[in-house]
């Protein structure tokens, strides 16, 4: 009798556990959907991050394109020039 009980305990507490699991599961699913989503608007990622970075580098001339010359690799900024000319952009 001694036997079964540790292992009914087991199993109780392993369904407690599992149950437990599924609930956490389904209000995260529940809890996210795509409506919610901040960015839903943005349809290029990288045309909202080159020209973000245009508009913040227009607010303040010189500073951006010191530090990315000065910190970013030479064929990153041959990249980001690319992408500057792709979306019409300039970084002051």
């Amino acid at each position: 009798m001694d036997a079964v009980l540790p292992n009914t305990f087991t199993t109780i507490i392993e369904e407690m556990w599992i149950r437990t699991l599924k609930v956490i599961a389904g209000h995260i699913e529940s809890a996210w959907k795509e409506e919610d989503d901040p960015l839903n608007e943005i349809k290029d990622p990288t045309e909202f991050l080159v020209t973000s970075l245009a508009i913040l580098s227009s607010a303040s001339p010189g500073k951006y394109s010191a530090v990315i010359e000065q910190y970013m690799d030479r064929s990153n900024q041959a990249v980001l020039l690319q992408l500057c000319e792709t979306y019409n952009c300039t970084i002051v």
